[in-house]
């Protein structure tokens, strides 16, 4: 009953491993994820896929600058100029609308998939195959260790998630996963 495609709604962090509290952080927000997919298959396969996308003049005049379409964020306190597509690559993303304003990326990760039943919540155990993360944590887009290990990111080989599921009634499914004291919460439902 777990398989299918299952969209985020939203990704909640809380420090520690209770999952609960009144300190959560929005993670959707806080690392511009546009939207997240998760894709149980019936063969046992996951894919995970995330649109991320972010608003440069927003973000320029959030913290503080001056935006111009042309020439980018002035920042008064450094006396600088940032180019559109430099910010846009200090995110590590590659994709700019100059329309817009926003820039973006979509990334994706696959592997295999197992869940054990339990009385109350299930254990789904993620098992990816190898991908690239930069020095933040975050995935990027390349696809061989090579071209991974040449922008001085970590080619990732050995990722196994053990995450706590629930799905409730009304067929939203409830991730809970801890890892190093703190606990994610993806709450995420079916799109039949």
């Amino acid at each position: 009953p777990i398989a299918g495609d299952w969209y985020a709604d939203s990704i909640k962090e809380y420090p520690g491993t209770d999952c609960a509290g009144d300190s959560s952080t929005d993670i959707m927000s806080e690392d511009f994820i546009d939207s997240y997919n998760l894709w149980l298959q019936e063969d046992s396969t996951f894919g995970i896929y995330v649109d991320e996308l972010v608003n440069l003049e927003d973000l320029c005049v959030g913290f503080g600058g001056v935006w111009d379409p042309l020439t980018g964020c002035y920042v008064e306190y450094y006396d600088q100029t940032i180019a559109p597509i430099s910010m846009c690559s200090s995110f590590g993303y590659n994709e700019y609308d100059l329309d817009s304003g926003d820039c973006g990326q979509s990334t994706t990760l696959s592997g295999t998939w197992l869940t054990v039943p339990g009385t109350i919540d299930s254990l789904l155990t993620l098992t990816y195959e190898p991908f690239c993360r930069d020095s933040d944590g975050y995935t990027t887009r390349q696809e061989t260790q090579t071209s991974c290990e040449s922008l001085g990111h970590d080619w990732v080989t050995n990722k196994v998630d053990n995450i706590q599921y629930v799905i409730t009634d009304s067929s939203k499914l409830i991730l809970n996963y801890v890892e190093n004291d703190t606990c994610e919460i993806f709450y995420l439902y079916l799109d039949e």
